[in-house]
């Protein structure tokens, strides 16, 4: 309940890096965090090690959104999305994208709570390189609206520390260690 809080107060906007050892119950625990959920709070939940390429990861988290927008019953204009819909865009043109739909969120007045679990995968998948990291950084960053928590068994500067240019990535992140489940809390 307390770790709750974090993410359920208003004006408390925080990113939270959870790291801790194989199958140590981090995904459990945030799920449990995440079981119930107020309306006015989308939540997206991916698993990095089920996707293939970077684009993938976007066309799957705006789909998302707009499914759960469709469900709240919100309104929007039908080019929001059109990114994940076209076949050829551009690094350019993703940023493009990214920036409409999470600043009609944040007009909106909607909250959202990103998950990316097995954060540990996106070093392949985002291929070594800083924009890729830039556009998270953005979004968990400079909206006030959208909070990220990453899962992983290492810690975000030791992922993104082979991008040659270097990252600020694991600056906007708190660490928390996960060390498990004691025997009385089993």
């Amino acid at each position: 309940e307390e770790y709750r809080s974090i993410f359920f107060t208003p004006g408390n906007k925080s990113n939270h890096s959870i790291v801790g050892l194989p199958r140590s119950g981090k995904t459990s625990f945030i799920k449990e965090v995440f079981r119930t959920i107020p309306d006015n709070i989308l939540y997206v939940y991916l698993s990095l090690n089920t996707f293939t390429c970077y684009k993938d990861i976007w066309l799957v988290l705006f789909e998302t959104i707009k499914e759960k927008l469709d469900s709240m019953g919100k309104t929007y204009e039908d080019k929001l999305f059109q990114f994940y819909t076209q076949e050829k865009n551009s690094h350019l043109d993703l940023q493009r994208a990214t920036i409409k739909v999470f600043s009609f969120l944040k007009t909106e007045g909607i909250e959202l709570i990103i998950v990316l679990d097995e954060f540990d995968s996106a070093g392949a998948l985002f291929e070594n390189k800083t924009e890729y990291y830039g556009i998270f950084r953005t979004i968990f960053s400079e909206y006030s609206n959208i909070v990220g928590i990453l899962i992983s068994r290492k810690q975000l500067h030791t992922i993104e520390g082979k991008t040659p240019e270097g990252s600020t990535f694991s600056g906007i992140f708190s660490l928390d260690l996960f060390k498990g489940f004691s025997e009385d809390e089993i």
